[in-house]
């Protein structure tokens, strides 16, 4: 092989690398990327004795945005009773050309369930969320058990719009082919 052919092979390596590992990070999350303190919205609440947040791996939700849940982990000990949470989710972090957006400005619900809508095989078309962020019995821990609010989103995060309120259960998500099914009980 001549000179030219040579860079040329070696050119199309470096191009097939760098596109695995681009499909690598985008399925996997990017371990470089990282939330600093300052980056992470203020938290509101809920006080505990230790709480940790980490970020979760990044899916990829199309058109070059990728989203990651904010995870925390707490622990208390409210007199006899000791209380733990561990790898709730508490907020998204969008992330793509146009920067980082949390989707809410602080840390004080519980996102009880995520679930992505799209036709089969198809880009993801919304968001459906469910989540607590008033404790309402009051034992400083926020649980499906004080109601839940549901809430339909565009896939980008945006566009929030509520379905319905006081779930006393979480709600059955279930996907088909023409229509996704939603169900819940409100008592």
């Amino acid at each position: 092989m001549n000179r030219l052919t040579q860079t040329l092979v070696a050119l199309a390596a470096l191009m097939v690398l760098a596109l695995g590992a681009a499909m690598l990070l985008m399925a996997f999350g990017n371990p470089l990327h990282s939330v600093t303190d300052s980056a992470v919205p203020a938290e509101a609440g809920q006080a505990a004795a230790r709480r940790e947040m980490r970020l979760g791996g990044f899916s990829d939700m199309g058109g070059g945005l990728a989203r990651a849940p904010l995870l925390v982990d707490w622990q208390d000990a409210d007199g006899y009773r000791y209380k733990e949470v561990s790898g709730s989710t508490v907020n998204l972090l969008y992330s793509g050309l146009q920067g980082d957006r949390w989707l809410y400005a602080t840390n004080g619900q519980v996102l009880v369930a995520v679930d992505d809508i799209s036709p089969p095989d198809g880009p993801v078309t919304a968001t459906l969320i469910q989540l607590a962020d008033n404790d309402r019995d009051g034992n400083g821990t926020l649980s499906a058990a004080d109601g839940l609010r549901l809430v339909l989103l565009a896939a980008d995060g945006s566009a929030p719009r509520l379905v319905a309120e006081g779930l006393t259960d979480p709600a059955t998500v279930s996907p088909g082919a023409e229509r996704w099914l939603v169900s819940w009980n409100d008592h």
